[in-house]
């Protein structure tokens, strides 16, 4: 009877273990602090802020977002790293807006018949980044 105990407890620990180091943030390598959507549309008490720490122990994400400093970033390299193509693009005075595609990012979107998974605002003081989309308002 032990034994089962054991090997029921040892395999959940590994099951867990399994799935908090494999939830990692798609923008990792370029942000510490993230908006993390548990919804698949935009609905402000289902958007929450967690460090890179906490990441890994929220499950069901549909997507997050990142603020990055505008004066580092490249785009055509933060594309190549992600192995996004441009699908179409959104300009306005205040704004540039990316809308991208990338194999390698599972969570997705259609949007004017294109589908997307990979959103870049190029905003006045900084750069927002979200995967499917950025939700709320930048």
């Amino acid at each position: 009877m032990l034994k089962k105990v054991l090997v029921i407890l040892l395999s959940s620990f590994i099951m867990l273990s399994l799935l908090v180091f494999n939830n990692t943030p798609i923008f990792r390598n370029y942000a510490d602090e993230y908006e993390v959507y548990l919804t698949d549309f935009s609905c402000s008490n289902k958007i929450i802020s967690v460090d890179k720490y906490k990441y890994p122990f929220i499950f069901n994400v549909k997507g997050e977002c990142a603020v990055l400093n505008k004066d580092k970033f490249r785009l055509q390299s933060f594309l190549n790293d992600l192995n996004a193509q441009i699908v179409f693009i959104e300009s306005d005075e205040d704004y540039d807006c990316y809308y991208a595609y990338s194999p390698n990012i599972k969570n997705s979107k259609v949007i004017k018949n294109q589908l997307v998974n990979l959103h870049v605002a190029i905003l006045k003081d900084c750069v927002k980044v979200g995967s499917p989309i950025i939700y709320g308002s930048f």
